[in-house]
């Protein structure tokens, strides 16, 4: 067993080498999926990147984005009083599609499985100012939610499920039941991928057949 501190060295080197994290990590630790450990050391590393794209090149793709999502969300916001989006990461898509319902009297909660990511995004919304009210962040395994049942009105996610392609039996679930009315899942279908990019994404560790599960544990489109 590699001790934590040699193992933050030998991501920040992976890293710095331009290779892809989790997919080295678990070379490395001789694994055969993503953990969250492996996971939260992935994403510390990368902490404040999103939100310099989304400052930067790709500002417009960020503006793009939640616009959509204010399409997708909008019939059922006026019955809402409570939000939590799973993976907020640095809040750069969450911090914009907040700023556009602002009207709506909803209660607002991120957590993500990285503390650097939260910290960054905490940091860069304070700056700004961009927003009345900021969203509760905290720090959650997704498989262990610290919300009681049927406590949260809408629960999203926003490309965060991805890299937890064998972990979904264990999420999925988790998030249906601290979920009250509705669950808005905007992610990667790799049923849309060709055989290149199936190929990959299996080889990091990302969701496959999301549909599927979500199936599996109850939800649906009723």
């Amino acid at each position: 067993m590699i001790e934590k501190e040699n193992l933050i060295i030998l991501v920040k080197r992976i890293f710095e080498q331009n290779k892809n994290i989790t997919s080295e990590l678990k070379k490395l630790l001789k694994l055969n999926k993503n953990t969250p450990e492996i996971i939260e050391l992935a994403y510390d590393m990368q902490a404040g990147d999103h939100i310099k794209l989304a400052n930067g090149k790709n500002k417009y793709l960020y503006e793009n984005r939640v616009s959509e999502m204010k399409e997708i969300f909008s019939p059922y916001l006026h019955e809402c009083k409570t939000l939590l989006d799973i993976g907020i990461g640095e809040s750069a898509t969450f911090s914009r599609f907040l700023k556009k319902i602002e009207n709506y009297n909803i209660s607002t909660y991120g957590c993500d499985i990285s503390w650097s990511r939260l910290f960054a995004g905490l940091k860069e919304m304070k700056k700004n100012k961009q927003l009345k009210r900021l969203p509760k962040l905290f720090v959650s395994d997704f498989s262990k939610i610290p919300f009681a049942d049927n406590s949260i009105d809408i629960t999203t996610s926003f490309q965060a499920l991805e890299p937890n392609g064998k972990n979904l039996n264990n999420i999925i679930p988790e998030i249906f039941r601290c979920t009250n009315k509705y669950c808005i899942f905007i992610e990667p279908d790799n049923s849309l991928a060709d055989n290149r990019s199936k190929k990959r994404m299996k080889t990091m560790g990302y969701i496959h057949n999301l549909d599927k599960y979500i199936l599996r544990w109850g939800g649906g489109n009723n």
